[in-house]
């Protein structure tokens, strides 16, 4: 039979789409709510932490093919800026394989949406431009690169304006490990000419690929030129006119020629920016004391709207009046704002029922105590205490052991050893001390013998009651047991406790008392049995 394949074989016998998760779904610690945008490499959802819900929304970002190591890149990139133009990093890790990040959730729209939706004035420009650069100068600051600078990454937030720079997916820092395989990773349309060299193939092998913070600003130059003009640079003639003009080291028309609402001295900053050699161009912090110091100038035009949008057709809004383009996306923004917003109020609603709903943990009765034996007691205590109770333990066993032999070897109810026992408490004739000892030895051998086919002593060796050289009639012969009998000069003798000499019963040998042991008893064969 063949057995249960791992659970990591299982998940790739199937295709997990991450771009159609159910609302509801777990994903570490999050509770997807509702998908927001689907990108090339991951996919971008609304969710909440679960347990925190009230903390609000936040954008979980994952990655839609297994093992991508870019949102790993992206997560360690952006755990190393801050600034309040990045969203923070808030939890990454991997679901299913899939790797993914979660970021604070931006409300708003694209920039270059927000630019149609709102109309800016070129100060309003310029200062989100700042804002930018100020967030490209503390990602370069860290060593950095953000290699996709573009108007899609790029979040307005509704509640105040704040420009903030996402996507995070094709940045690098020094010391990184390549993960490119197949060309630069960005937007060909905003490449530097040293990168669209690189895109192209056109640097010798292990040329530098010119993706860094020049071509950062580079990026920017084209989204500020994209802002100011709603057009792209050398977008006027063909794709491969527009090629060798970039690679050629021309630049292409000032924004203020493009767009009268552009003052000369914003328009030279952005000309800047697209300079062809690396070299040529700002750094970011540069560039952000530059375009501060442009939105100080006290100008009546600084609040004139860029572009005319006022006599756009207009178009049906579904169930609702007459509105303009403009009025109309703003319209859709905003309600998608709102519909996240109610997701999340929702989500904290089911939260707060959920902890209400489930019974708080009914106190356990303690359970009644059973006596422990004494092997379990011995079990629970320090090796040093068990070492020392077993000790005691056996000199204590091996004393009761002693006591037992001795009152199953001495007949208690013996008339020899009644009339011994008498004769000892009885007072003895002052005049003759020996005669009193010689009878009561004789008594005590005839009392010690009663009762056993061991014979008594000999007593012509006197009051002696040493052992005798050779064993006893009816004593056990060798073998004898080792644990109990000892084999004293032939025969089979057993201890008498710890009792020593003078022996008031048994026979004497190196200082100690000994009985005989009597040898077993062979059945008898005269009768049938």
């Amino acid at each position: 039979m063949r057995g249960t394949q791992p659970s990591e074989d299982l998940s790739r016998r199937f295709t997990l789409n991450t771009a159609a998760l159910m609302d509801g779904t777990r994903v570490g610690d999050w509770r997807v709510l509702w998908r927001h945008e689907t990108g090339a490499c991951g996919v971008v959802y609304l969710a909440v932490r679960l347990g925190q819900e009230a903390a609000g929304p936040c954008a979980l970002k994952l990655a839609r093919s297994r093992g991508d190591a870019r949102l790993e890149r992206e997560a360690q990139l952006l755990a190393r800026v801050r600034h309040p133009n990045v969203p923070r990093l808030l939890g990454h890790g991997q679901w299913n394989g899939f790797p993914y990040v979660v970021m604070d959730w931006v409300e708003g729209p694209a920039l270059y949406r927000w630019a149609q939706l709102c109309n800016p004035s070129w100060r309003q420009v310029t200062r989100v431009l700042g804002q930018l650069a100020s967030a490209l100068a503390a990602v370069h600051a860290v060593g950095g690169a953000h290699r996709d600078i573009k108007g899609d990454n790029v979040l307005v937030r509704l509640k105040d304006g704040a420009p903030m720079l996402t996507d995070f997916g094709a940045g690098t820092w020094e010391g990184a490990a390549p993960l490119t395989v197949q060309g630069p990773p960005g937007t060909p349309l905003y490449f530097s000419p040293e990168r669209l060299r690189t895109y192209l193939n056109l640097l010798p092998p292990g040329a530098p690929s010119g993706a860094g913070p020049a071509d950062d600003v580079y990026g920017l130059g084209v989204t500020a030129f994209r802002l100011l003009t709603d057009s792209y640079p050398f977008l006027e003639v063909d794709e491969a006119q527009r090629t060798q003009e970039r690679l050629g080291g021309r630049l292409p028309h000032a924004p203020h020629e493009l767009n009268p609402g552009v003052p000369p001295e914003l328009s030279a900053r952005v000309l800047r920016m697209l300079a062809p050699q690396s070299e040529q161009r700002p750094s970011a912090r540069e560039l952000v004391l530059a375009l501060e110091a442009l939105t100080q100038r006290p100008e009546s035009s600084a609040e004139e709207l860029l572009f005319s949008w006022a006599t756009e057709p207009e178009q049906l809004s579904p169930g609702r009046r007459l509105r303009s383009r403009m009025e109309y996306e703003q319209w859709l923004v905003q309600a998608r704002a709102e519909e996240g917003r109610a997701r999340v109020t929702a989500e904290v609603a089911r939260a707060q029922t959920r902890r209400r709903s489930v019974p708080p943990p009914k106190a356990e009765a303690p359970r009644p105590r059973r006596k422990s034996s004494a092997r379990e007691h011995l079990r629970s205590l320090p090796w040093r205490q068990v070492a020392w109770s077993q000790l005691v333990l056996a000199v204590l066993g091996a004393g009761a052991l002693g006591l037992l032999w001795r009152f199953a070897q001495q007949p208690s109810a013996s008339p020899a050893r009644e009339v011994a026992m008498t004769q000892q408490q009885a007072p003895q004739p002052q005049d003759k001390p020996d005669e009193g000892r010689v009878s009561m030895g004789d008594t005590a051998l005839a009392a010690a013998s009663a009762g056993s086919s061991i014979p008594a002593p000999d007593t012509e060796r006197g009051l002696t009651t040493e052992v005798p050289s050779k064993p006893r009639q009816g004593q056990k012969r060798p073998p004898c047991t080792p644990r109990w009998e000892v084999e004293i000069n032939g025969g089979c003798w057993g201890r008498l406790g710890t009792q020593t000499a003078p022996c008031a019963t048994g026979w004497e040998h190196d200082g100690a008392c000994y009985l005989p042991i009597p040898a077993p008893q062979q059945p008898s064969t005269s009768e049938p049995p």
